[in-house]
């Protein structure tokens, strides 16, 4: 695709400022010895543009070198002529201390990097150079901001503050040595790469074994930079693609707690008659705070930007934080210790309107939908900005092209996620990592219906709260959940599709406590646990499978997963029981040759394809054994990975039943894949979920495009779909 000459020329000054950092952060000898290991591609192109690769350095030695030296004269030239419009627009007239302590602090790194890159001499050797500091561009920089502005710079604002915060931490680490002993740690601090693709954000709130953060002063130095030079001091857009998402997420809070109060509106009529007799009890207490916060929540008056005025979401915040109080009252433990307790006519009606509640919450909010026509609006201003023609074409290209002109969009709104990660350290909200209270609210999505029965898709974040990277507990409104869908006669079956990884060490503790919590008495009827990794190296099929394209051995290693615990997939003894050796055995087979045409060579891509596409069978015979009311996939946050496989699954079953896909369907699979992640990310789906959603859908429509002259095919998938 093309891009504009003013991304062909230059660096913006917030990726200067980036990869400077990266620079002058790295251990140089190790950097050098992993970059000359590497056979990846380049971090960095000659024009500034990322592509994938895991090495800080790799591109020093990847390209030209005097492509290199280019790029480096072209971070300092993108600086100077910053300091040059701030200087002239701005700091003679305001002289901002916040402002000049960040040109401070970014003219060290613009040193540290220099020193850094000093040491690699090949680099210069050909250019006749013998330092960084040589450079004209290097020298000029230097001139200018000592000449102009370093001798009026006082310490200040950012230092200030870098210290008071890594003071902090420092002591609320000293404060856990007493509750937790000290072991050492085993994992590394976060750096600012992972930070800007927000891969692992939830590291943020996580603390390792021993008490201590994953994160350091000099992240969250290194993280302020890159926002303030990106975004606060001069490079903020007027055409912010998602400049009203404050008032999205308030109206979107509004329309939920609408939908809450009609789902239980005649519980609550009952609940106001018995209230006189019980309003001094802690659990009516909080049921009616929980009440009152919905009903200022649900009020459109509320939705306001006004930092000093309470608004929709701090308003449905509220009703969380009561909710959560209230399962964590004293009636309710005795009413679940004294299942009599349930019977009194004042416990009935506090109990019924809780799990209602709950109920509403988790499984029947839908309030994306209503800013269906405002995601419409963004992706044409997508197209528009990229100037290219949208010709007739499959669903896949539609939405690929969709994906890329939105991800162009999107720099217009720089450092979403940076800034994200920035503000809940600047407002302290940093303790745990406990999603449905952090502004992520469930989502139901679709339903599959089946004769007179219905399963209803909806997107969960995980319900744990996180202290500690080995310590986590389910949240109480979940349980809640749990004990409400057990109630009565006729129990709901809750079907949860574990997408994390219980091989990592970020993910272990998250992924057995999910599968433990479905051998509890009081949830194992209605509860079903299925753990389906998507982040081992087999899943990517990197690591000693990479370069494995024997077809024959990579199905065989399939299989061997599959009934490998240690290999990270958990099944239920009934679904085990189910899963026949020779079940498995016949769907690799059916799927290598219906979709893959039986090839004995597959590369790396067509073997992440086939994983995707045997995950999609194993799921639809996992719901078929379980037959659930509901059913999610669930991730740590359900934005990324649980989205692109409930939106893989939707699409799959409405193009088996139907020739294409109905606006409707469309609408709705762009909902699942973009509405998440702008909502509470502020950036697009991750490109590795995206593409692994994109490929196997690709592969699923060639294959939907010949089922009418492969009946056997045909036969196979309408068999293996009869679920739906």
């Amino acid at each position: 695709m093309s891009r504009t000459k003013r991304e062909d020329s230059h660096p913006t000054v917030s990726e200067a400022v980036e990869k400077l950092s990266s620079i002058a952060e790295m251990d140089f000898d190790k950097e050098i010895a992993l970059a000359a290991a590497n056979e990846g591609e380049p971090i960095i192109s000659p024009q500034g543009e990322e592509t994938p690769s895991t090495t800080t350095i790799d591109w020093l030695y990847k390209q030209d070198p005097s492509e290199t030296l280019n790029l480096i004269k072209q971070f300092f030239h993108v600086i100077l002529e910053y300091l040059k419009g701030y200087y002239k627009k701005e700091y003679r007239f305001t002289g901002k201390q916040q402002a000049t302590e960040g040109i401070k602090a970014i003219m060290v790194i613009v040193g540290e990097a220099a020193k850094k890159l000093d040491h690699h001499k090949q680099l210069f050797a050909s250019n006749r150079i013998k330092s960084v500091t040589d450079l004209p561009e290097y020298k000029h920089l230097q001139d200018f901001y000592l000449s102009k502005i370093a001798r009026k710079i006082d310490e200040g604002t950012l230092s200030k503050w870098i210290l008071a915060l890594s003071q902090r931490l420092m002591a609320q680490g000293k404060e856990l040595e007493e509750e937790v002993p000290l072991i050492s740690t085993k994992h590394a601090f976060v750096d600012l790469d992972a930070v800007k693709k927000d891969s692992e954000y939830e590291l943020f709130f996580i603390r390792k074994e021993d008490g201590m953060r994953y994160f350091s002063p000099r992240l969250i130095r290194n993280i302020k930079l890159v926002c303030d030079f990106g975004v606060r001091l001069g490079e903020g857009r007027k055409d912010d693609p998602l400049s009203s998402i404050n008032i999205w997420r308030n109206k979107h809070c509004q329309i939920c707690s609408k939908q809450i109060l009609n789902a239980v509106s005649d519980i609550i009529k009952n609940f106001y008659v018995e209230l006189p007799q019980i309003k001094e009890e802690e659990l009516a207490s909080c049921l009616g705070k929980c009440l009152m916060a919905l009903m200022l929540a649900s009020n459109p008056h509320h939705m306001v930007e006004d930092q000093e005025t309470k608004n929709c979401c701090s308003y449905f915040s509220d009703f969380q934080s009561f909710l959560r109080q209230a399962f964590q009252s004293s009636e309710y433990k005795k009413m679940l210790a004294y299942p009599s307790e349930r019977k009194n006519r004042k416990a009935h009606c506090q109990l019924q309107l809780l799990y209602a509640l709950c109920q509403a919450f988790f499984l029947n909010l839908h309030g994306y939908a209503q800013f269906l026509e405002n995601i419409q609006e963004i992706l044409l201003e997508a197209r528009e900005l990229s100037k290219e023609k949208m010709a007739d074409s499959t669903f896949s290209s539609q939405l690929l092209r969709d994906y890329e002109n939105l991800t162009k969009l999107m720099k217009h709104h720089p450092n979403g996620p940076l800034i994200k990660v920035l503000d809940i350290l600047e407002e302290g909200g940093y303790y745990a990592f406990d999603p449905i209270t952090q502004g992520n609210i469930p989502e139901q999505l679709y339903k599959i219906q089946r004769e007179n029965r219905s399963m209803i898709n909806v997107r969960l974040p995980c319900p744990t709260h996180q202290e500690f990277i080995h310590k986590v507990f389910v949240v109480e409104e979940f349980k809640g959940l749990l004990h409400s869908l057990g109630v009565g006669h006729t129990k709901h079956k809750l079907l949860i599709f574990n997408l994390q990884d219980r091989t990592s060490w970020k993910e272990h503790s998250r992924c057995m406590l999910l599968e433990d919590l479905q051998k509890h008495a009081d949830f194992s009827s209605h509860l079903a646990v299925v753990t389906l990794p998507k982040d081992t190296d087999f899943y990517h099929q990197a690591g000693h499978y990479q370069k494995n394209n024997q077809a024959t051995l990579f199905m065989e290693h399939l299989k061997e997963q599959i009934f490998d615990e240690n290999c990270g997939f958990f099944f239920p003894q009934r679904v085990k029981e189910a899963f026949s050796q020779g079940f498995i055995d016949n769907l690799v087979h059916d799927i290598h040759k219906i979709f893959f045409g039986g090839r004995n060579v597959l590369v790396q891509e067509r073997r992440q394809d086939f994983i995707e596409i045997f995950y999609l069978f194993l799921e639809l015979k996992i719901l078929e054994i379980i037959k659930p009311d509901v059913f999610s996939f669930m991730c740590k946050d359900g934005i990324d990975t649980g989205p692109a496989a409930s939106a893989l699954l939707y699409v799959f079953l409405k193009l088996v039943h139907q020739e294409q896909l109905s606006k409707e369907d469309i609408e709705q699979t762009i909902l699942m894949l973009i509405t998440p992640s702008l909502f509470i990310r502020e950036r697009v789906m991750t490109p590795d979920r995206f593409y692994r959603f994109i490929n196997a859908l690709k592969e699923i429509e060639s294959v939907h495009g010949e089922l009418s002259s492969d009946l056997e095919a045909a036969h196979y998938i309408q068999t293996a779909v009869a679920t739906a």
